[in-house]
């Protein structure tokens, strides 16, 4: 979240700028820049997933990014965002958040 938070978040506009060789177009859609706005708020491909996301942190109105960085209450549906789009897979992983300290573990029988 620290590298969203200050835009140096390992998307193609940001990676361009380390590497030439990285086109900063959005590689999902296809859109001129891939940056921190167009991945949380903006690209196509990712709808069903902000959809979701948009309903756990009740937004009424479009997604604000200040929110969504910046409010402790909504970390965790970002996570689950950031996950759900598996846009970070390949560089970082699995980034699904634990479960909630309110929700217990399934624990197999």
């Amino acid at each position: 979240l620290f590298n969203l938070r200050t835009g140096h978040a390992y998307l193609n506009h940001h990676a361009s700028r380390l590497n030439p060789t990285i086109s900063p177009a959005c590689s999902s859609c296809g859109a001129d820049r891939e940056t921190v706005h167009h991945f949380l708020v903006a690209c196509p491909t990712y709808r069903p997933q902000r959809e979701r996301l948009r309903r756990e942190v009740k937004a009424y109105r479009e997604l604000s990014i200040t929110e969504l960085l910046g409010d402790p209450e909504q970390t965790r549906p970002l996570l689950r965002y950031i996950h759900a789009t598996a846009r970070f897979a390949q560089t970082f992983g699995n980034l699904e958040p634990p479960p909630s300290p309110e929700t217990p573990a399934c624990r197999g029988t």
